[in-house]
């Protein structure tokens, strides 16, 4: 039997049912282990126009996001749902979509005058990886993590694509940043000229590690970083970056 004749059975059987959850209870007792994942369900339930979560939940996403809420909670896992409300509300902030990611949304939140993102994690090494880039300096301070999502502090400044700087010094500040996270055995894995921010007054910031991973082979991020410096070629030759790179990524 496949998902949607199993879901129309449970509930035919408890037409009382009215949320995600409690459907993917009745799978997990019919199923067990081998039952269908929540992205699977959640397709499903979505397709056959099932409300997917509780009045409450919508009730309080809708006191944090009047404009946006039917629009959002039609388009994250519940999990995710679950886990973003819990962070926004401890930081008492007001939440706004900023951008969508492939697995889920990402927000800004303001609270006062703090701003923070809320993410949840694009890949299972990131839960890792992402606490370790900020407590060496490279990525953003993190004030709440969980097993879904991190709460980090907002990065605001031009990116690397847009910085006003020599590039023999942004070439240096490059090879900084992948020199670090490579000696953590980190890899980038990812094009740094939308990521790298330089905020005022503070050191360069590279933000998402999303598609990072621990790794012994840096050749992406090499290839990456003399990719992004030719985009520079304009300002001056390639080849007088190249050192300065090197020095870092070594």
């Amino acid at each position: 039997m496949n998902v949607r004749k199993l879901i129309e059975a449970i509930l035919r059987e408890k037409p009382e049912i009215n949320n995600f959850w409690d459907v993917q209870s009745e799978l997990a007792i019919k199923k067990g282990i081998n039952g269908p994942s929540e992205e699977v369900i959640y397709q499903v339930l979505q397709e056959m126009g099932f409300k997917l979560y509780t009045p409450e939940l919508e009730k309080n996403l809708q006191l944090l996001m009047p404009r946006r809420a039917s629009e959002i909670l039609g388009g994250m896992l519940v999990n995710e749902l679950k886990n973003f409300y819990k962070l926004a509300k401890k930081t008492k902030a007001r939440v706004q979509l900023i951008e969508t990611a492939e697995r889920g949304y990402i927000w800004q939140c303001k609270a006062g005058k703090k701003e923070y993102i809320i993410k949840p994690f694009q890949d299972s090494k990131e839960f890792k990886i992402a606490p370790l880039a900020a407590k060496i300096g490279v990525g953003p301070k993190i004030f709440e993590i969980s097993l879904e999502s991190l709460v980090e502090e907002f990065i605001t400044g031009p990116c690397f694509g847009d910085i006003d700087m020599k590039p023999e010094k942004l070439g240096e500040c490059l090879g900084r940043i992948y020199g670090l996270l490579h000696k953590e055995g980190i890899l980038y894995g990812d094009r740094i000229i939308d990521h790298l921010f330089f905020p005022p007054r503070k050191k360069p910031v590279l933000i998402d590690y999303g598609s990072s991973k621990f790794s012994k082979n840096f050749s992406f991020d090499s290839d990456m970083a003399h990719m992004h410096m030719k985009s520079n070629a304009a300002k001056c030759s390639f080849a007088n970056t190249y050192a300065s790179i090197m020095a870092g990524l070594i």
